[in-house]
């Protein structure tokens, strides 16, 4: 490591509509149940309330679990990204992931079962 460089760190924090921290995972919990290094560069909603991360590092897609049950890591899209950096999800459950290493939109189907 250079200096004046750190390691990469990633904390997700969830508050309510009123700033009440309802919950947090950093790398260290995070670390506990995924293998590698998790860098998020975006956060989704889905519609069961489910946190859903874009991890740069992976590049992969992965599920937190809702905010009350943190960390529940579950890997969701772990091929075909390059480089996720946004995350929103269509009425029909639809995952939209925009990789800014292709310049595209990806969609992925979302798959509770």
């Amino acid at each position: 490591m250079s200096a004046g460089t750190r390691p990469c760190s990633t904390r997700v924090k969830v508050f309510s509509a009123s700033m009440q921290l309802l919950s947090q995972v950093d790398t260290f919990g995070l670390s506990l149940f995924f293998p590698s290094q998790i860098t998020a560069s975006a956060v989704a909603f889905d519609q069961q309330g489910n946190v859903i991360v874009a991890d740069t590092s992976g590049p992969a897609i992965l599920c937190l679990g809702k905010p009350e049950e943190f960390p529940v890591l579950k890997p969701m899209v772990t091929q075909g990204l390059a480089h996720p950096v946004a995350l929103a999800f269509t009425k029909e459950n639809s995952l939209l992931v925009l990789d800014a290493a292709s310049h595209s939109v990806k969609v992925y189907k979302v798959d509770r079962g």
